[in-house]
């Protein structure tokens, strides 16, 4: 960002005529680049998001996998195990459910 000062100085070196009209054009191009910058920034973080997203997508079948089926012999075949996804899962609870009482193996 430029001080005014500096703007009028430069031109006034380079031989330009200032018709009043500099400081909107600075203004616009100021506010241009801040909103290109918050778009930048907004497509970052829906990158992240996204990332995050499949990670934990990844990490959740691979538990399901190490739990349900290796762990407690849970056939792949059944519905409710084929039923049991991370979207599921978000849209069933979306907020985070508390801890039980009886860890994994206490149940088993």
């Amino acid at each position: 960002m430029f001080s005014e000062d500096f703007v009028h100085e430069q031109l006034r070196e380079r031989q330009f005529e200032i018709d009043g009209e500099i400081e909107s054009q600075i203004a616009v191009d100021s506010d241009q680049t801040n909103f290109q910058e918050a778009i930048d920034a907004l497509s970052k973080s829906r990158a992240a998001a996204e990332s995050a997203f499949r990670d934990l997508e990844v990490k959740f079948d691979r538990e399901k996998l190490s739990q349900l089926h290796e762990k407690a012999a849970v056939r792949k075949q059944l519905k409710e195990y084929g039923d049991l996804t991370f979207s599921e899962v978000l849209a069933r609870f979306p907020e985070r459910p508390s801890t039980p009482t009886k860890s994994f193996a206490d149940i088993l």
